[in-house]
C-alpha cells in the first residue's frame, strides 16, 4: 500500500522522555498527528549521561538524528579493573566497530533529550510537527476507547495512546490481569559529572583519563564505579553502584540529592586516584537514586494502549540498554503503525508491536540483571573475569536493527492479510506483483481489460497419433479415437498491460483440441491442451510457469505485417530461426459472422500440466515437487476486428543441438507434426484479455 493513501491517526503520547520523543519522531514521519503530554515542566532532563549503543544509534540515524555531530563521544574501549586498580580485562570497541552499522556513542542525556525534542517538534522535519503539552498529569487511562483523564479534569481523546511515562507509569494500570509495580531496589547509584579539565590538572588523577573514549569499571564485591566521557570528551560521567542494604535510599526520585561523605564511605577501599576524582564532584549536582526493577509484564498492550520503555520494562543499567530499548520501542511503533487503511486496525497493530518487542526486551532485561551480579570476588580474579558473559550479552543487544526488524514484521503481517496472493521465486521478497495482483498484493481492479492485442490463429489438422505421444500421462486422451486430430498455433502480440507499466510482449502457443482428462474418481474434464508456449519476455514466463503451471519457454519472436493483406512471424533463438508462420490474402470479416471457439457458457477450458522437479543429486521423472494437471476456464476476449486469410502456412524446422542447445528436443518433436490441411486462419484485433485467475489444480 502506498503511504500516500494511508490514514493519519490522532496519537496521544504520555511522557516526553527519550522513548516518548523517539516514538513521536517515528510516528510523525509515518504521517500521524502526535500530541505529547508531559507531567513535568521539562526544565531539565533527569540523569547525567547515556549510552547510544550501536543498535540505538542505528535507529536514530534512520530517523535523521545524528548525535555525534552534537557532541556525542565515540566509545573506543572498555576496561575492567579491580577496586585497587588492577586491570582485569579490556574490550577493544574500536577494533570491533566494523561489525556494527553505527558506532557506540556516549552522550550527555540532557543534550540528547534536547535534540530529540527539537526533531519531534520542528516544523522542518518530515510529517506534521508533534505538539508538546507540559504540566499535564494523568489520572487514568481508558485503553479500549483511547481516552486520557488528566488531574485537572481535562479529557484527551485519541485513536490510540502510548504510555511512555516511565517506571512509575500511570498508564500501566490500564493493562489488565496484573498488579505489577516496581520492586524495592537491590542496588542504589550515585550519579554525577566531573569536567575532564579538572581531572587532568591533578597528576594523581590525570592518568585515568589519558585514554580518550574509554569506559572504565572498577569492581569490589557488589560495588561498582563506572566512568565514561561525553560531550566531546570534556565531561566524565560517574555511576557508582552499591547494594541498597548498605545505605538505603528512602526516595525513588531520580533527582534526590546525594551525600559526598556517603559516597566516599561506600567506596572507601577503592583506588586512591579514583577516590581523588570522587572528591572532585560538586555535591550540589550529586544525585542518588535506586535502580528499580520490576517483574515482567504479561503484555505491553491493551485495546488502543501501548506501553514503551520503562513503563513496560524497566532496566537495570548494567548493559547500558535501557535507553536503547525505549528507542527501539518507539521506532517499532512508528513502523508498525504505518500504512494503515483504517483506525479499526489499531488494536491488531498494537498486538503486533507487543509480539515484536516482548521477547527481545525481556531477554535483555534478564541479561542486564545477570551482569549486575558479575563481580571480581570469590577467588582467582582472572579466572572469574574470563567467565563473565557481558560481551556475549552486549553482542546480543547490538546485533539487531529494530527499524529493519519491524519493517519485515509489518511486511509479513500484510502478506498474511492478503488471503489470495501468488507467491513465486524469490520468496524472501514476499508476494511479487504480476498479472493478477499489484505491488501490495491486491487483485488488479480492472484485471487486464485495458490490454490490446493482435491474435493470429492457424487451426489445422494433423496426426492424432503423434499428438498422443505429446500428452503428459495416460489420464489424457482425445475424445475421438481418430488418427487425425485438430491443433492450432496462436501468435499473440500484447500491448498496454497494466502490470508491465503499459508495455507488452509476444507469445506463440500450440494447442491440441478435443482433449479430455479423466480424474481418479472417473469424472472427465474436457478442453484444449497446451504442450508448450513460447514468449519473448522473462516476466510473463516466470509468472506463468510458477503461478499457473504453464509450460512456457523463451524464444525470440519477430512479427511483420508488411500490408493489411500479409502477416509473417519468425521464431528464433540466438539468431537461429526454427519456425515461421505466414498468412496472406487477409480480408476483413463482419464480426457477426465470427464464431468463437468456446463452450455453451461462453468460455472454454484449457489444460496444462504443471511440473517442478525435485532438487536432488539423482533426478528422475517420478521425483517432482509438482506434477499435476491445471485447468483454466478462459473467457473469450472482445474482438474489435477480424481478418480471415485465404492462405496460411506453418513451418517448424528441426535444428541440431549445436544450433538450439536447449530447445532442440522440443523443436524436433514439433517439426514432426504434419499439417494435413489448414482449417482456418484469422487475424483478430482484441480488446482485453483473461488473467487466467481461474487456474486451479484438478486433483
Amino acid at each position: 500500500m502506498d503511504q500516500s493513501s494511508a490514514i493519519s491517526l490522532r496519537i496521544a503520547i504520555v511522557g516526553a522522555g527519550i522513548g516518548g520523543l523517539t516514538a513521536a519522531i517515528a510516528l510523525r514521519q509515518a504521517g500521524h498527528h502526535v500530541e505529547i503530554y508531559e507531567r513535568s515542566q521539562l526544565a531539565n532532563e533527569i540523569g547525567a549521561a547515556i549510552h547510544i549503543t550501536p543498535n540505538a544509534n542505528s535507529i536514530l540515524n534512520q530517523l535523521g538524528v545524528d548525535h555525534e555531530e552534537r557532541g556525542g563521544t565515540r566509545l573506543r574501549q572498555i576496561r575492567f579493573y579491580s577496586a585497587p586498580g588492577g586491570l582485569l580485562k579490556s574490550i577493544d570497541v574500536a577494533a570491533d566497530s566494523h561489525r556494527w552499522q553505527k558506532p557506540w556513542i556516549l552522550a550527555h542525556r540532557a543534550h540528547l533529550h534536547s535534540q530529540l525534542k527539537e526533531e519531534a517538534l520542528s516544523v522542518y522535519g518530515q510529517g506534521e510537527p508533534a505538539q508538546l503539552h507540559i504540566g499535564k498529569i494523568v489520572r487514568s487511562v481508558d485503553a479500549d476507547n483511547a481516552r486520557i483523564l488528566l488531574e485537572d479534569g481535562e479529557t484527551i481523546k485519541a485513536d490510540l495512546i502510548i504510555g511512555a511515562d516511565g517506571v512509575h507509569s500511570r498508564c500501566r494500570a490500564a493493562i489488565p490481569n496484573h498488579s505489577i509495580q516496581p520492586a524495592p531496589a537491590v542496588f542504589n547509584a550515585f550519579r554525577f559529572l566531573v569536567p575532564v579539565s579538572q581531572v587532568t590538572t591533578d597528576p594523581r588523577t590525570a592518568q585515568i583519563v589519558e585514554a580518550l573514549g574509554s569506559m572504565d569499571m572498577y569492581y569490589q564485591d557488589e560495588r561498582k564505579v563506572v566512568i565514561y566521557p561525553c560531550v566531546r570528551n570534556t565531561l566524565l560521567n560517574f555511576v557508582c553502584i552499591y547494594p541498597a542494604s548498605l545505605f538505603p535510599c528512602t526516595s525513588d526520585n531520580y533527582s534526590r540529592p546525594g551525600s559526598k561523605d556517603m559516597l566516599l564511605e561506600v567506596f572507601h577501599d577503592f583506588a586512591v586516584p579514583l577516590l581523588d576524582i570522587l572528591r572532585m564532584c560538586d555535591e550540589k549536582e550529586l544525585k542518588l537514586y535506586p535502580l528499580l526493577d520490576m517483574d515482567t509484564m504479561p503484555d505491553y498492550v491493551s485495546g488502543r494502549l501501548a506501553l514503551l520503555g520503562d513503563a513496560a520494562h524497566p532496566f537495570t543499567p548494567h548493559l547500558a540498554q535501557g535507553g536503547a530499548m525505549a528507542m527501539e520501542d518507539g521506532v517499532c511503533l512508528g513502523v508498525l503503525l504505518s500504512q494503515l487503511r483504517s483506525a479499526d486496525e489499531v488494536p491488531d497493530r498494537l498486538r503486533l508491536y507487543s509480539e515484536a518487542r516482548y521477547e527481545r526486551a525481556t531477554t535483555i532485561q534478564n541479561f542486564s540483571r545477570l551482569v549486575g551480579h558479575e563481580n571480581s570476588d570469590g577467588g582467582d580474579n582472572n579466572q572469574i573475569v574470563d567467565n563473565w558473559k557481558v560481551t556475549k550479552y552486549l553482542e546480543y543487544g547490538f546485533s539487531h536493527d529494530e527499524f529493519h526488524a519491524s519493517t519485515q514484521r509489518l511486511r509479513e503481517y500484510q502478506w498474511q492479510q492478503r488471503t489470495r496472493c501468488y507467491w513465486r521465486q524469490p520468496t524472501v521478497f514476499g508476494p511479487l506483483p504480476g498479472p493478477r495482483q499489484d505491488l501490495w498484493n491486491y487483485p488488479r481492479p480492472n484485471g487486464l481489460l485495458d490490454a490490446t492485442s493482435t491474435v493470429a490463429t492457424i487451426r489445422f489438422r494433423t496426426s492424432g497419433t503423434l499428438l498422443r505421444n505429446l500428452l503428459p500421462s495416460a489420464a489424457y486422451s482425445f475424445i475421438l479415437p481418430d488418427t487425425v486430430a485438430e491443433a492450432s498455433v496462436c501468435v499473440q502480440s500484447i500491448k498496454n498491460l497494466p502490470w508491465l507499466s503499459g508495455k507488452g510482449y509476444d507469445l506463440v502457443a500450440f494447442y491440441f483440441h478435443g482433449l479430455q482428462y479423466q480424474q481418479q474418481d472417473g469424472s472427465v474434464v474436457q478442453g484444449s491442451f497446451i504442450p508448450v508456449l513460447f514468449e519473448n519476455l522473462t516476466d510473463p514466463i516466470l509468472t506463468g510457469r510458477e503461478e499457473l503451471g504453464w509450460p512456457k519457454l523463451f524464444s525470440d519472436i519477430e512479427i511483420r505485417q508488411s500490408s493489411d493483406a500479409e502477416y509473417q512471424v519468425q521464431l528464433s533463438w540466438n539468431g537461429v530461426q526454427w519456425a515461421s508462420i505466414s498468412m496472406t490474402g487477409l480480408q476483413e470479416q463482419a464480426l457477426e459472422q465470427t464464431a468463437a471457439q468456446t463452450g455453451p457458457e461462453g468460455q472454454s477450458c484449457v489444460l496444462v500440466h504443471k511440473f517442478m522437479p525435485t532438487t536432488t543429486r539423482q533426478p528422475r521423472r517420478e521425483m517432482a515437487d509438482a506434477d499435476y494437471t491445471v485447468a483454466v476456464s478462459v473467457f473469450p476476449p472482445v474482438i474489435r476486428q477480424r481478418l480471415r486469410a485465404t492462405t496460411a502456412k506453418l513451418s517448424v524446422m528441426a535444428r541440431s543441438e549445436q544450433e538450439l542447445p536447449t530447445l532442440h528436443p522440443i523443436v524436433k518433436r514439433l517439426a514432426e507434426l504434419p499439417v494435413f490441411d489448414i482449417l482456418e486462419a484469422t487475424l483478430d484485433e482484441v480488446q482485453g484479455m483473461d488473467d487466467f485467475s481461474t487456474a486451479c489444480r484438478i486433483e
